[in-house]
């Protein structure tokens, strides 16, 4: 955090400079993507999985939730500073921000790391089912890398990061093709991002009463149905809000499943690089979601077909999940 959060500001600095370079706003782009993934689940949910063992579900819920929050709160935000002093000021005004209020706060959050004597550190964690597997003390990445435990979570996250990427990437022109007005589109993201609130909230507080393997199954196959609302020639704006806001709740419950599983089924010693690898996968497929569905509409004509495949992907992410609690951790 330290070095990414000012290398992040940097990089919006950067942004505000750039006059017509396409070539320098592609190196910000992708130093804003390395210096980004310093400042996300992956630095922010490792001292929550040390400190908390009983209820971590809801802890990384709640923590997870911020994100959230943001995406609902600070756009209106940005969209007064752009309407009123220009684009680049909504830059300086994300640099403020960050620097001045994210920065410290975190830093005064989180302090020194803490971990707690937790059932990562006996031979076996007592969960509600198998799904989560024995909880090692720490096993290494080439260790994780041989179990079919670190395949299904990262099949998992590449089978539903596809539609939910790509449903989200073209979520305006989606919702215009289906006859509804751009002004409809700007309220549909406000209700993804409030089910992305509900999803972390709502996961987290299951994880850790039911088994896990249900749980993470029944929030990925979920979004499948908003997948198929969409598929309707001239849905009503309630009915395109329904379905974006079921997408939202899965999108929401990413991070807690992801950290739950990785830290209950590989341990905590080698927490971030296991996650960070699975990650890599969700990354690599999020960007093919985003061409994917781009380039089926410029085929087809519509959205149609993106989305028959959209939902087909997030019931194999839910089979994944599933299948984990008959798999040791080997």
């Amino acid at each position: 955090m330290l070095v990414c959060v000012p290398a992040l500001s940097l990089v919006y600095l950067g942004f505000a400079s750039v006059n017509g370079s396409y070539a320098l706003y592609l190196a910000f782009m992708v130093a804003g993507g390395i210096f980004g993934a310093g400042t996300g689940a992956i630095s922010y949910t490792r001292p929550v999985i040390a400190a908390f063992d009983r209820q971590r579900g809801l802890a990384l819920g709640v923590a997870a939730s911020g994100t959230s929050i943001g995406a609902i709160t600070v756009p209106p935000f940005l969209t007064i500073m752009i309407a009123s002093y220009g684009w680049r000021a909504g830059l300086y005004a994300l640099i403020a921000v960050t620097l001045c209020v994210g920065f410290p706060l975190a830093l005064w959050l989180i302090g020194r790391e803490r971990r707690t004597t937790t059932s990562d550190d006996i031979a076996r964690a007592e969960l509600p089912d198998a799904a989560a597997g024995p909880a090692l003390p720490g096993v290494t990445l080439r260790e994780a890398l041989r179990g079919r435990r670190f395949w299904l979570l990262a099949l998992a996250l590449v089978a539903v990061n596809i539609p939910g990427a790509g449903v989200i990437g073209q979520l305006a022109p989606m919702i215009t093709d289906k006859g509804l007005s751009e002004a409809a589109s700007g309220v549909a993201m406000s209700l993804y991002a409030t089910g992305l609130l509900v999803g972390r909230l709502s996961t987290g507080f299951a994880l850790d009463r039911f088994p896990p393997s249900i749980v993470a199954a029944l929030m990925t196959s979920i979004p499948a149905i908003g997948a198929a609302l969409l598929l309707v020639p001239e849905p009503s704006f309630a009915l395109a809000a329904i379905a974006v806001a079921l997408i939202g709740l899965q999108q929401g419950s990413e991070v807690d499943l992801l950290a739950y599983f990785v830290s209950r089924s590989f341990g905590f010693k080698n927490y971030s690089s296991i996650f960070g690898a699975i990650a890599t996968a969700g990354a690599l497929s999020t960007a093919t979601g985003l061409v994917l569905f781009g380039k089926v509409h410029d085929a087809t004509g519509n959205y149609d077909l993106a989305l028959i495949i959209g939902a087909i992907c997030f019931l194999i992410g839910a089979a994944a999940f599933y299948a984990t609690r008959w798999v040791g951790e080997r």
